[in-house]
């Protein structure tokens, strides 16, 4: 399988708060660029494509994952994002 990060912070609202995509739309995926198989990844269900440059997945480097998953935890661990 693939191992994958869904980025979600806790919305602080008047009624039911809960948990939202940071980023709705998007998924990390995490592989190697030799054996990604991008049909693999586009054929699964919610999935519209991949995000890519000339057909050429985008990659992501793992410390901006790491920084992303930290400052997430932070501002969940926080109360989450305000109402807007």
């Amino acid at each position: 399988g693939l191992a994958t990060y869904l980025p979600e912070v806790t919305q602080r609202r008047r009624r039911a708060g809960g948990r939202q995509p940071l980023f709705p739309g998007y998924l990390f995926v995490e592989s190697e660029p030799a054996s990604f198989v991008r049909s693999a990844v586009d054929g699964q269900p919610g999935v519209v494509r991949t995000v890519a440059v000339d057909h050429v997945p985008c990659r992501v480097e793992a410390a901006v994952v790491e920084a992303l998953r930290a400052r997430v935890a932070a501002v969940n661990a926080q109360g989450g994002l305000p109402a807007h």
